[in-house]
C-alpha cells in the first residue's frame, strides 16, 4: 500500500502536484491497515470551536469515514493484480484508489438498475 502526501499548485496553464512525503507499507493486511490508519490520522487535523464554556473538538475527516474508506480499498480490491493501493493526501481531500473493477457480468447500467430496484423496495 502506498501513500502520497501532495500539495496541489495551480497556475493558469497547468496544475502540478508537489510531493511532500511518500510512504510504502508492507506486511500482513492487518499490519498495513493499522499502520496506514495511524499515518493518515497524523494528517487528520483537530480543530476546536467554543460555545460559551463548552469546547467542541472536530476533525477534518470523521474517523469512521476514514476507517470505512480504508477498509473498502482493502476488501473490494482485486487481489489477482500485483499493484499497490494508492492513497493520496491533499490539503483539501484524501483520495483512495484500489485496483480492480466490476465483475464481468456487471456494468454501470446494471449497477444503476439494482440501485433503483433496491430503493423502490425499501
Amino acid at each position: 500500500m502506498s501513500i502520497y502526501h501532495k500539495r496541489q499548485q495551480f497556475s493558469r496553464e497547468l496544475t502540478k502536484n508537489v510531493f511532500k512525503d511518500r510512504r510504502e507499507f508492507c506486511g500482513s493486511i492487518m499490519q498495513q491497515m493499522n499502520e496506514v490508519y495511524n499515518y493518515i490520522d497524523l494528517y487528520n487535523k483537530t480543530y476546536s470551536t467554543f460555545h460559551k464554556l463548552l469546547r467542541i473538538d472536530a476533525r477534518d475527516y470523521p474517523e469512521v469515514a476514514l476507517r470505512e474508506a480504508l477498509m473498502n480499498t482493502l476488501v473490494h480490491r482485486d487481489y489477482s493484480f500485483r499493484a499497490a493501493t494508492l492513497i493520496s493526501i491533499y490539503d483539501d481531500r484524501i483520495e483512495f484508489v484500489s485496483v480492480g473493477g466490476l465483475i464481468s457480468v456487471w456494468n454501470l447500467t446494471t449497477c444503476w438498475w439494482v440501485f433503483l430496484s433496491a430503493e423502490i423496495h425499501i
